[in-house]
């Protein structure tokens, strides 16, 4: 990605603005922390990327998005699955291209370490990750770090998540009463759209 941030109200932050204006939270039902923009929970990931950025598609991934995309899409957590099959189009185009030109050009790599001259500082980094956007934040001082943070997409996602599913539970429960099966099926549903990863989103910790 590059340095700025792009949300749904078309609003661009520099990556460290924004990450300044994530306010994490511990809930007490979780072990993972909980992401908030404005008070309110947020969403990233494929549905996310293509309701911003889908115009900007081409080849097959352009036309199945033409195809299929509206704005229903955006208050509705279950096309996640579709905006990630978009994304699958134009990820195999992509590997093509790129495999063509590596095989063309038979590039070499050469990697070496930067000279750090400043030993006291901090940074903010981001990377878009398949799950959405990946926050990193390190304090250095003396040669060493002593402070860092990551908020993960699946962090980020944590209350939108409960958000939907509270509201399907209570639209359900008004329509059928309490229906284990239909509860247990519209979670999974809820659940498998957002494909969480929950082992790389919470803070386990012994305490002695």
């Amino acid at each position: 990605m590059g340095d700025e941030v792009i949300i749904s109200n078309g609003e661009e932050y520099p990556v460290e603005k924004f990450y300044s204006l994530i306010e994490e939270k511990i809930v007490p039902h979780s072990s993972a922390k909980h992401a908030f923009y404005q008070n309110r929970p947020y969403m990233v990931g494929a549905l996310a990327r293509i309701s911003l950025l889908g115009e900007r598609l081409h080849n097959a991934a352009a036309e199945a998005f033409k195809k299929s995309y509206n704005l229903s899409w955006i208050r509705n957590p279950l096309y996640n699955n579709l905006a990630q099959a978009i994304e699958i189009i134009f990820s195999l185009e992509k590997v093509i291209a790129v495999a063509d030109k590596l095989l063309k050009e038979k590039p070499t790599f050469n990697f070496s370490l930067p000279d750090l001259k400043k030993y006291n500082g901090k940074g903010t980094g981001a990377v878009e990750a398949p799950r959405g956007t990946l926050f990193h934040y390190y304090e250095f001082k003396n040669k060493k770090c002593v402070k860092a943070n990551l908020i993960i997409p699946t962090a980020q996602n944590y209350a939108s998540i409960e958000r939907h599913l509270r509201a399907a539970a209570e639209s359900i429960v008004e329509k059928f009463g309490i229906n284990e099966k239909e509860l247990l099926n519209e979670s999974e549903k809820i659940i498998r759209a957002y494909d969480p990863c929950i082992s790389c989103s919470c803070h386990i910790i012994k305490i002695s």
